[in-house]
């Protein structure tokens, strides 16, 4: 018996119950791996906007940043 895993597994990004932006990521390195698709322009982070898209880089910095970082108690 063997489990298959997909290595980049398609996310939705949501500010609250609104829907943001898709993209695959890969959960292995813990990166967006392709551009993503906007889905709601207005509640997109102002960080990661570029030249009037969305950029991968500034995208994966974003996310870093916004995850809870080890040394938190919960």
């Amino acid at each position: 018996m063997y489990m298959l895993f997909r290595k980049n597994k398609k996310y939705t990004l949501m500010h609250k119950d609104i829907p943001v932006l898709e993209a695959p990521y890969s959960t292995s390195s813990h990166t967006f791996t392709k551009e993503p698709v906007i889905l709601n322009d207005r509640h997109v982070p102002l960080g990661i906007r570029k030249d009037g898209g969305v950029s991968l880089n500034r995208l994966n910095y974003w996310w870093v940043w916004r995850g809870i970082p080890d040394y938190r108690v919960s």
